[in-house]
């Protein structure tokens, strides 16, 4: 089993620069590699990985920058994540073929070819994975005031780096990858857990949950000393005034690219700084919101042992006029860390169809409403012609999902 951990790291000046070299060099050698695999389809060439990366390593005197000191793990990560670029598109495209025949389901976020990269907005990032015991490795220091610290060692003959903190989980380390965001510098993390890793703690079978996702908030069909209130809301006013921020420096630059037509591609100083204040604005609303998420999804699956959710189509109902709360309402990312949150804590996971009607029915007696009879966005509380319950919507969904996640619901929509 694998697990993942991304820690802040606090590289000096000059590997803050020997990062940002490693950062273009990925980038350089992805696009090498596309343009060389495109070639060699067009003469009719073997476009594996393996002859693709021995083409470029004989021709790799001629274009690669002797002048400065390169990896040749970085060099092998992105021919090989050009490669799997190309996989994903051939996989997407098959099955999306046997889809129209009719001999399989239709395959999720679509995929498209290869492109290369452009280097104002992908050269944040590389990765390098373990050669020996000695290419990746972490280390403790004791400074001088008895204060214990975490130091990467990723290449030999680099300067070690500083992390905020060490791993949280034993294991061997795969890879890493280094990146950096809104001046900010990380370290990715995937590790290879030792054998025999189990749960400090097991789940009881009988727990049942169904969540119920909307606008900013979730709604949970159990009430218990945790949750008091079947709803669970994202600090909405702290993104709010973010959001504001950022509105406000969207102004900032687009008067200053107004300003500057002429001298785009050398923005001044004063365009910097306002576009490094946005960015860390972004990641501030990053931060909370992964906080809140990861906190929530935790607590579900560690209490308990089936959980039922929706699969929503997020990617259509954010062509609606409330396209911007959809993005804000983070339904995607919530399913996938409930999906891969489930496989390391052995929960069940059961993700009902998009067109399970979770508002339409009552959870007292079962009754469906249709045609006329159908709530639209505006209707928060569900009337029950027929057992004349009266619920909150958003509840009434939540015990739904449980009810189906448990198997008392068998009609598939």
């Amino acid at each position: 089993m694998y697990a993942g951990q991304k820690i802040q790291i606090y590289p000096n000046k000059t590997m803050q620069k020997q990062l940002q070299d490693w950062f273009h060099y990925a980038r350089f050698c992805y696009n090498k590699a596309l343009d060389l695999r495109n070639q060699r389809y067009k003469d009719g060439l073997s476009t594996s990985y393996y002859d693709i990366n021995n083409a470029m390593k004989v021709d790799k005197p001629l274009w690669q920058d002797s002048t400065k000191r390169y990896s040749s793990n970085v060099f092998d990560k992105a021919v090989k994540n050009m490669d799997q670029a190309w996989k994903n598109y051939f996989n997407y495209f098959n099955k999306l073929k046997l889809a129209k025949e009719g001999k399989g389901k239709y395959p999720g976020n679509k995929v498209g070819k290869p492109r290369f990269k452009s280097r104002r907005l992908h050269s944040t990032q590389c990765t390098i994975y373990r050669k020996n015991d000695y290419s990746i490795k972490i280390t403790s220091r004791i400074s001088k005031t008895g204060k214990k610290s975490s130091w990467l060692h990723v290449v030999n003959g680099f300067y070690d780096i500083k992390m905020a903190e060490p791993l949280a989980q034993s294991g061997k380390i795969k890879e890493v990858t280094l990146s950096r965001r809104a001046s900010k510098w990380f370290a990715s993390f995937s590790i290879e857990l030792e054998d025999g890793w189990e749960l400090p703690f097991k789940l009881d079978p009988s727990t049942v949950v169904g969540i119920d996702a909307n606008k900013m908030h979730f709604d949970i069909s159990r009430t218990d000393d945790k949750y008091k209130n079947s709803t669970v809301s994202q600090p909405v006013k702290k993104l709010e005034v973010l959001y504001r921020k950022i509105q406000h420096y969207d102004k900032l630059i687009s008067r200053k690219r107004n300003q500057s037509t002429y001298n785009f591609r050398a923005p001044s100083n004063k365009y910097n700084a306002v576009r490094i204040k946005r960015q860390r604005a972004f990641y501030k609303i990053q931060c909370i919101q992964d906080d809140f998420l990861h906190k929530f999804t935790t607590d579900i699956c560690e209490h308990y042992s089936t959980i039922g959710i929706e699969t929503l189509d997020s990617s259509n109902m954010a062509k609606t006029k409330i396209g911007k709360k959809i993005y804000r309402s983070l339904f995607y990312r919530f399913r996938m860390q409930l999906t891969y949150k489930s496989k390391i804590y052995g929960n069940n996971l059961v993700k009902a169809s998009k067109w399970f009607p979770s508002t339409q029915l009552c959870s007292e007696c079962g009754y469906r409403r249709v045609k006329e009879e159908k709530l639209d966005t505006t209707q928060r509380v569900y009337h029950c012609p027929q057992c004349g319950a009266i619920i909150n919507r958003d509840y009434n969904a939540a015990l739904n999902l449980e009810m189906y996640a448990a198997g008392d619901i068998t009609h598939d929509w």
